[in-house]
């Protein structure tokens, strides 16, 4: 099986990293993984709309851990989410950000002896009077990879004594979700009236030390309310602080707008374009940095220092004079130029992947799997090697092989590959380290049942390819398609993603290349990491392509399916029903291309007639000298009785 990694989120910063590690990791293709929900944000406007807005899919597993005070939290975290391991002992836990359940699932994993990975490790804002300070350090004392997402973040981990083989400057997730959303950008998001009005700015507060304080949220609202004379303030208000401005009976004045918690896409498209930004989140700075925003952070540090070093962020405290004279030098400036910083490139989750999956996945377990499968019943035709399966038996053998990861080869064999699997040995030597072989065609059956075999079921090529096309949307499965013309392979993609929503189509390329451009193909399969390789090219060209790439291509089912591409792309039509049942599938696919086909069916396959009847006379005359023998015997012992 693939191993699988547990993918933490719990609140919105976190769903935003999610999300573009989620990708890579389909795109990468070696892991399986469970989006983990720990239920520490509960209000759906937190967390359900931006599973929605960036893509993720619904979470595997909601722990459903109830919120209370930071040891509360924590603790319903490590309970639920120590459960969760127990049952299904995930290769690794990988954990982000500074959240109350990033430590605990980070401790439950490590006391557990599963692997932990930490995505912006190594963050450090030197007050300890942050809970996200607290857990930063704790989660970076036991982790097992440290991915970095800027160069003060390495050389905190380097002093802290960390093993620096373990530490990764990867580049920042946050940015690599935020490229890929800003471009996907439509209109039409709730917030987009307030952007007609001219120039303005955002603001978000939710920090417990500018928040709870009465004193000190009190004087964060002056600075707003001072500002925004100058320029309108629109306020997305989480419902914390929404509760604490009650309480507290703050008054932000008419020029500042209070909204609801957005969406990812409708918020960004909001502030994106304001004068300025007001906040206290980490997130943001990161963010405005990248698409060159003015940022005024709210708080008296930050573990974030290359958006002040290098981007567009200037850290004003909590004193409403340094705010409000941060906020406007910011206006007036109204800096748009992004000055992102190296490795903010939109390709850290694909370095993050690719670190943990080439640890994660042995190159030992990536050994070709050879003979026939577990469980399976393979006969010998005509010296061939053919296994006793149906149609949802080949289904399930093969689900198996997907599940173990490792590499595996199928074939069919009809009249033609028997008729050339007696006239070449190394093809049938190939058919034969086959992990699974199936009959296609009704001769192959009727010659079985003929020979005293008694083949159940013919297993069409085009039925299987069919078949395992849909089931992939189903299950989430890596397709790969190799050979046919192509625009005959962009058919076959294209019709089959309309068929089968959610199929993932890992790559597809024609079948017509030269002898030194197979390695560069192989590497391309290889790369894609599909879970499944169709490979429509010739007979015997197909099994010995196969053959020779399989073990560097690793595809855990790789299987020829010959003109399947044609017949699945509608430029080929099959049989109808009953020729298929009687038989007479290859006379209707003469009368369709007589000149191409007359060789094949006339000339070489009839070869097959000849080892049929050979087979028949060899067994009638093996049967009749075993009957001429025990009556020799027989005979031969009552003379011998007479005598005696």
């Amino acid at each position: 099986m693939k191993p699988t990694l547990h993918l933490i989120a719990a609140a919105r910063p976190n769903f935003m990293k999610i999300a573009p590690i989620v990708r890579a990791l389909r795109a990468d293709g070696r892991l399986d993984f469970r989006l983990v929900h720990t239920g520490q944000h509960r209000d759906p406007a937190m967390n359900d709309v931006f599973f929605r807005d960036l893509g993720i899919p619904a979470p595997d597993h909601h722990l459903h851990a109830e919120p209370g005070t930071h040891a509360q939290t924590t603790a319903n975290v490590m309970v639920a989410y120590e459960k969760l391991c127990l049952a299904e002992r995930p290769a690794a836990t990988l954990v982000v950000g500074d959240v109350n359940s990033t430590l605990a699932c980070a401790l439950v994993a490590k006391k557990l002896h599963i692997p932990v990975a930490h995505v912006e490790a190594g963050l450090r804002s030197g007050d300890m009077a942050m809970p996200e300070e607290v857990n930063r350090l704790a989660t970076d004392a036991i982790c097992d990879w440290y991915f970095a997402s800027e160069p003060s973040a390495v050389e905190h981990l380097r002093r802290e004594g960390k093993p620096m083989a373990r530490v990764f400057f990867a580049g920042n997730v946050m940015v690599d979700n935020l490229l890929f959303q800003a471009a996907r950008l439509d209109g039409g998001y709730d917030t987009d009236d307030f952007k007609r009005g001219g120039p303005y700015g955002v603001v978000t507060l939710h920090r417990p030390s500018n928040v709870d304080d009465a004193q000190a949220l009190q004087g964060i609202a002056g600075a707003l309310r001072e500002i925004s004379a100058q320029v309108r303030l629109v306020f997305p208000v989480h419902p914390r602080t929404r509760a604490k401005l009650a309480e507290h009976g703050v008054d932000l004045g008419s020029r500042i707008r209070l909204i609801a918690p957005q969406g990812y896409m409708s918020f960004l498209s909001l502030w994106k374009d304001a004068a300025v930004v007001l906040t206290d989140s980490g997130g943001l700075q990161e963010e405005t940095t990248a698409l060159g925003v003015p940022c005024v952070t709210l708080r008296e540090s930050t573990e974030r220092p290359i958006t002040v070093d290098e981007g567009t962020n200037v850290i004003a405290g909590t004193d409403p004079a340094r705010i409000v004279a941060a906020a406007r030098d910011a206006i007036a400036r109204m800096d748009r130029a992004p000055r992102r910083p190296r490795m903010w490139d939109g390709a850290a989750a694909e370095r993050i992947v690719k670190t943990i999956a080439d640890e994660l996945v042995p190159a030992a377990e990536a050994a070709i799997v050879r003979g026939v499968a577990p469980g399976v019943h393979r006969l010998r035709l005509f010296g061939c090697g053919v296994d006793d399966l149906t149609m949802d038996e080949s289904l399930s053998v093969i689900e198996g092989f997907i599940a173990s990861g490792r590499p595996h080869q199928h074939v069919v064999v009809n009249v033609d590959k028997l008729v050339k699997a007696r006239r070449d040995p190394s093809l049938a030597r190939i058919v034969d380290d086959c992990a699974l072989i199936n009959a296609d065609g009704m001769p192959v059956v009727w010659a079985s049942k003929l020979l005293g075999m008694g083949l159940r079921e013919r297993v069409a090529g085009i039925d299987l390819f069919d078949a395992l096309m849909r089931r992939s949307a189903e299950k989430g499965w890596r397709v790969f398609l190799l050979g046919a013309k192509p625009e005959v392979v962009a058919d076959v993609k294209r019709i089959y993603e309309t068929r089968c929503p959610g199929l993932v189509i890992a790559g597809a390329r024609h079948g017509y290349w030269k002898p030194d451009e197979e390695a560069s193909i192989a590497e391309q399969v290889r790369l894609a990491h599909a879970d499944i390789l169709f490979v429509a090219i010739s007979s015997p060209k197909k099994e010995q392509f196969l053959a020779r790439w399989q073990p560097h291509m690793r595809v855990p089912f790789a299987m020829g399916v010959g003109g399947s591409f044609d017949v699945a792309a509608g430029r080929v039509n099959r049989a109808p029903a009953w020729m298929q049942r009687s038989g007479f599938e290859w006379l209707y696919r003469f009368l369709q291309e007589p000149r191409r086909m007359f060789r094949r069916y006339f000339v070489d396959d009839m070869a097959f007639v000849g080892m049929l009847g050979l087979e028949l006379v060899r067994r009638r005359m093996k049967a009749t000298v075993a009957v001429l023998t025990s009556v020799a015997l027989a005979v031969g012992a009552c003379v011998s009785a007479i005598e005696a």
